[in-house]
């Protein structure tokens, strides 16, 4: 009986592990993306219990002579491939961000901002900021003269055309509009917020 309420235990603890630790790495991934106010306290918790699981599961694995050396083993080698996955996961991420800002568009109201970062890499960060916190959203651009491609629109975002149109103001500022093209001719999208050019490398 006792064996197999250890393999009970063992299977138990394995997926509660892997899902501590799957639920982590996507939250922190998340995060990347997405940093609300309530955010750390999440991940703080998640990180708290994946380490008190891995620290009673590495207890019963030493303790209990009936679990063996090997699922000790297994264990150390399944915490040091998650450790590794997720510093890569998140190296990977934070990469898009090294390239060099070529162009940077801005629109700043009382109680929110938004940034959208050209890069010289052809990849574009947007920023949209507001008291709850900061969003995120990446993807790949193309220029042509005063035309900017993007490769997609987040969803819910304020950007709501993959089409952007740069454009000279009264006062010579230059203004990116989002366009939608009718007729062969660009027209701005009505209820659309415009972009002031706030950074040129």
């Amino acid at each position: 009986m006792n064996k197999i309420e250890n393999i009970r235990d063992m299977i138990i603890e394995f997926f509660l592990l892997l899902s501590l630790g799957g639920t982590f790495n996507d939250c922190l991934s998340d995060t990347l993306n997405e940093i609300s106010i309530f955010d750390y306290f999440g991940l703080t918790l998640l990180g708290l219990g994946f380490l008190f699981m891995v620290g009673v599961i590495i207890y019963q694995a030493i303790t209990k002579r009936n679990r063996g050396k090997l699922y000790y083993v297994f264990i150390t080698f399944l915490i040091t491939g998650f450790c590794l996955y997720t510093v890569i996961n998140y190296s990977k991420i934070k990469k898009v961000d090294s390239s060099l800002v070529v162009m940077k568009f801005s629109h700043i109201s009382d109680l929110a901002s938004s940034h959208l970062e050209l890069r010289q890499d052809s990849t574009y960060l947007f920023i949209q900021n507001n008291f709850m916190g900061t969003e995120f959203s990446r993807g790949k651009y193309s220029k042509n003269d005063s035309i900017i491609k993007l490769n997609y629109v987040v969803a819910g975002s304020i950007i709501k055309s993959e089409t952007l149109l740069i454009r000279k103001g009264l006062a010579k500022e230059t203004i990116l509009y989002q366009v939608e093209k009718n007729d062969n001719q660009y027209k701005v999208i009505e209820k659309t917020l415009p972009f002031m050019l706030t950074t040129l490398e």
